[in-house]
């Protein structure tokens, strides 16, 4: 997207630039300044990842040193307003995981009509659900996210998340934006992955990347796909994954972080409650007025008043005698109390998130009005889940291929169907009620589904089962012992 004059941290490059250096044989040099240049897109990342953690930008403000001893030695202008609060507030972190913990607090379901894919699949979504908390925060925090996939050496399928502050990618914009490098970097060490294998660089002391080369020479090429052969060695396979084993996970259409936008309110929120509080520090104690005071200076007045509990005063006979006076200073509160209001209000409605105070009373409110407290994070999060959709498609096609590849088990040309289940606070008296009266219209797996109360829809079934055919037994024997009672009782026994 195009924003004008604004200038955005260059997040991604063009790969034409990487492979002409390449063809130069000066791609260390390269790489270290497009690592210098991604530098301004890390700190906005470094930024709401302190944001997150509550270490907003008030306490980055410095602190006034040794304030009272300054005051008496007379080193600031200003000894009545000494305090030097710094107050943040953690409303970043409740937005970022409400969105997370609402679109993915329960397992993304993969489901297919191939019974035997399932089981592969289940695996599948285990592993995901075990990263998608993580691939989540690093998206809102940075607008994306990367997820790494790879056959371990017991040939296992696996995945890493990485956050986009170690990332650069670069991409083939000749026809359709297409991925054609991804540079990974910490540390000293850079690592350069291509379609057909990966690179290691190292930073030397020139601050030049230097390619790791085998012993004749030659680039180094690391393939991606190891596995054991017959005597359980591992083997390198020349064959790779056929694109690169990297998916950008996007936080929204336009792939950018939740803070930039709720940053400003934060901000002045901060600063407002600090300096309130510091006026109450400062402020809301009496000051004393001195005239014609006896001692020497303000140390000896504070001393005297402490210790005598009486202070010196001068007569000098002309009607103007000494004395003490008190000024006490009112702050103005409900101005303040009215713009935290609206300034708080802004942030929940900007980040698209759900005041915790209107959640107070949802145990009262019928289901309609909680979806309708839910909507905004609704809309934010359907938009992410949108974004991660696509990209899970791609991770099922990967996993296609190392089924195809590693256990000979070809699912191609399954369709696969990725269920999202949202997590809400609801009303669970009016579901369970809106669940009997539903009864014989729908099926009973659509009831259970949807009971506030079961959470294994197929173990609930096998637990009814269960107790259907343990009821039966029960009655059959009870209907045998009576039937046996009565003929008994006919017989005279």
């Amino acid at each position: 997207m195009n924003f004008g004059d604004i200038k955005i941290p260059k997040k991604e490059f063009d790969a034409k630039w990487l492979d002409k250096a390449i063809e130069e044989g000066n791609e260390g040099q390269y790489i270290a300044s497009a690592i210098q240049e991604h530098q301004e897109f890390v700190k906005l990342i470094e930024q709401a990842n302190r944001y997150y953690i509550g270490f907003n930008d008030i306490l980055c403000k410095e602190k006034t040193k040794d304030r009272v001893d300054r005051v008496y030695e007379q080193q600031i202008t200003n000894p009545l307003r000494t305090a030097n609060n710094q107050e943040p507030h953690g409303f970043y972190s409740i937005t970022v995981d409400q969105k997370i913990s609402y679109g993915f607090s329960d397992r993304i379901l993969l489901d297919s009509k191939n019974k035997k894919y399932n089981e592969e699949l289940t695996k599948l979504a285990n592993l995901l659900y075990s990263k998608i908390d993580y691939l989540a925060l690093y998206s809102s925090n940075a607008g994306f996210s990367w997820l790494y996939y790879y056959i371990n050496k017991n040939v296992e399928f696996k995945i890493q998340e990485y956050e986009a502050s170690e990332i650069i990618p670069f991409y083939d914009y000749s026809e359709e934006k297409t991925l054609k490098y991804i540079l990974r970097y910490f540390e000293n060490v850079a690592i350069l992955y291509k379609i057909e294998g990966y690179v290691e660089y190292s930073l030397d002391k020139q601050g030049i990347y230097q390619k790791e080369k085998t012993i004749l020479g030659k680039e180094k090429l690391n393939p991606y796909m190891m596995r054991k052969n017959i005597f359980g060695q591992q083997r390198k396979v020349a064959e790779n994954w056929g694109r690169l084993p990297f998916i950008r996970f996007n936080n929204n259409i336009t792939n950018t972080p939740d803070l930039l936008k709720l940053k400003p309110f934060i901000d002045a929120y901060d600063m407002i409650v600090s300096n309130y509080v510091n006026d109450v520090e400062d402020l809301q104690q009496l000051i004393f007025v001195l005239i014609n005071y006896g001692g020497q200076d303000l140390e000896e007045f504070l001393q005297d008043l402490k210790k005598y509990k009486a202070i010196k005063i001068k007569r000098n006979g002309t009607g103007h005698d000494g004395g003490v006076e008190t000024l006490k200073v009112d702050i103005p509160v409900e101005a303040r109390i009215k713009l935290l209001e609206v300034i708080e209000q802004n942030i929940w409605n900007i980040g698209q998130a759900v005041n915790p105070k209107d959640l107070r009373e949802a145990g009262k409110l019928s289901g309609v009005a909680i979806q309708q407290l839910y909507g905004l994070l609704e809309l934010k999060t359907g938009l992410m889940i949108k974004q991660y959709y696509n990209s899970i498609e791609e991770l099922i096609e990967a996993h296609k291929l190392y089924l195809k590849k590693a256990k000979k088990l070809d699912y191609t040309e399954e369709n696969v169907e990725q269920i999202y289940t949202r997590t809400m606070i609801k009303n669970d008296a009016e579901t369970i009620e809106n669940c009997k009266n539903s009864v014989g219209i729908v099926s009973n797996k659509t009831i259970l589904k949807n009971h506030p109360w079961v959470s294994d829809v197929e173990a609930e079934e096998k637990q009814i089962k269960k107790e259907e055919a343990e009821d039966m037994e029960y009655n059959d024997t009870f209907q045998k012992l009576t039937k046996e009672g009565e003929k008994n009782e006919k017989s005279g026994q």
